[in-house]
């Protein structure tokens, strides 16, 4: 494939680049889109990325947001980054000040209330602040969006058609943005089938080339030769305390856990339906079983180890396995792929929320549902624990087959019908924990295998789960 490669460094030879290619190979599976693609970006200024859908736009800024590995050449990124993509990440349940917040935070800054009422205003959606995302207009979302983003204090932004869905007075406070984030010393790639010099005039001192990406073939041109647009380490307005503040990087080590945690319960709070509904199927299922079983009292405790057991691995694989679906179609993994947050830490948090909601609800609601079947209080106390400590290990299996079906959406049904047999040893165990006790027998045996599932699953299959995530969203 014919590329012509030019370097920016003649024209911005006194700007350190923060963001520098050479000889990147750009491709999408097995399909080459162009080779050997040469640029730089420096402080105070933007590259846009031109051509036809399909020809590797937004696959290059993916590369550079590091959702999408780099499969030969060298790129060097200095400074942390933000990706500004539709659908913005943006979650339903939460509302737009909750929202706001809780996407800032994933680059370390905490908004203040009046904080966010100040940047939901610069947007225009101050009076949007306490409904649903889900109730935002196109447009509206793109705003918020921008407000994440320049909340964000990202040195780097990278922006899949950002003009979109804006109208006129959207695409002028898109300008205003980028401007102030160029005079505070921050750079931009830009991918738009639009150029953004004619819709901003004041943008063309800063644009510092344009890669044309056309039927396999990239070619950089550099800006004309200009005086560098001013830079300063001062934000004339609109910036929290009047200031830019450039993140410090990801968030790393056991903080990033405790963000996706905190993240997650704020998800839970704003949706518990979450653990309410698997409760329920395992309520109707178990209430349903002695009305067909009849008043058998013996019969009923008999048979009561696999019926609870059965119900509860069924509500966890009805209410884990979508654990990802929603933030990888929402654009969240990228979101936080962009911002360098550990896919693992993120599967480990949202398995371990799930664990505690649904696992402690079913095991809760099992408790109570135990005494239809004539149970006496020591088998309810140990059947809750057996399936306390048990519906780790499927919540933690079911949100991996979760995340494999990411990959196979045609075949996700397959997937867990081949997934079952890796469930039979956890019914077995914890069907033996009150087997044991109702014959007289010690049940710290079974008990202890399943902590030692519960155990080997928390370690093992975040980091699965995160590679498979990753997998999916190349």
């Amino acid at each position: 494939m014919s590329v012509t490669a030019m370097s920016a460094d003649a024209a911005f030879a006194t700007a350190s680049p923060l963001v520098s290619l050479r000889g990147l190979r750009l491709a999408r599976g097995r399909l080459e889109l162009a080779d050997r693609i040469s640029f730089d970006v420096s402080a105070g200024g933007f590259v846009e990325l031109h051509g036809a859908n399909g020809a590797g736009k937004s696959t290059l800024l993916r590369v550079l947001a590091g959702v999408q590995p780099v499969e030969q050449g060298a790129l060097q990124v200095d400074g942390s980054l933000a990706f500004f993509a539709a659908p913005f990440g943006l979650r339903r349940e939460l509302t737009v000040v909750q929202q706001l917040c809780s996407a800032v935070s994933l680059y370390g800054r905490r908004l203040t209330l009046p904080e966010c009422k100040v940047l939901l205003g610069s947007v225009g959606l101050a009076h949007k602040a306490l409904e649903l995302t889900s109730r935002l207009s196109q447009g509206q979302r793109s705003r918020l969006g921008l407000c994440i983003l320049k909340a964000s204090g990202a040195r780097i932004w990278l922006m899949d058609e950002p003009v979109n869905a804006l109208d006129a007075e959207g695409v002028a406070l898109l300008g205003r943005f980028l401007q102030e984030h160029f005079q505070a010393g921050g750079c931009a790639v830009i991918a738009t089938h639009q150029p953004l010099p004619p819709l901003v005039p004041a943008l063309a001192g800063h644009l510092q080339g344009v890669l044309e990406i056309s039927g396999g073939t990239a070619r950089f041109s550099a800006a004309e030769v200009r005086k560098p647009a001013a830079v300063s380490t001062v934000q004339a307005s609109g910036n929290l305390g009047g200031q830019t503040r450039w993140t410090q990087g990801p968030i790393g080590g056991l903080s990033s856990l405790a963000w996706v945690l905190g993240r997650e319960w704020r998800l839970f709070q704003a949706a518990p339906k979450a653990a309410v509904w698997p409760a329920v199927f395992h309520a109707m299922v178990l209430c349903l079983f002695p009305i067909g079983l009849g008043a058998d009292v013996n019969l009923l405790m008999r048979v009561a180890a696999g019926l609870f057991w059965v119900s509860c691995l069924l509500a966890c694989v009805l209410s884990a396995a979508p654990a990802f679906e929603s933030d990888y179609n929402e654009g969240v993994l990228a979101q936080m792929r962009a911002a360098g947050l550990p896919l693992a830490a993120v599967a480990s948090g949202k398995i371990l929320v799930a664990w505690l909601t649904q696992g402690g609800a079913l095991a809760l609601i099992s408790g109570v549902l135990a005494l239809q079947y004539r149970l006496p209080g020591v088998e309810i106390g140990f059947l809750m624990l057996s399936l306390a400590l048990g519906a780790g290990v499927l919540v933690h299996l079911a949100a991996f087959f979760g995340a494999m079906t990411l990959m196979a959406r045609q075949s996700s049904m397959l997937v867990y019908l081949l997934a079952l047999p890796l469930f039979v040893p956890v019914l077995v165990f914890g069907t033996s924990v009150l087997i044991s006790v109702q014959g007289g027998q010690d049940p710290v045996w079974p008990l202890t295998v399943l902590a030692g599932l519960s155990l080997l699953s928390s370690l093992a299959i975040p980091w699965l789960a995160a590679q498979l995530l990753a997998w999916a969203m190349e």
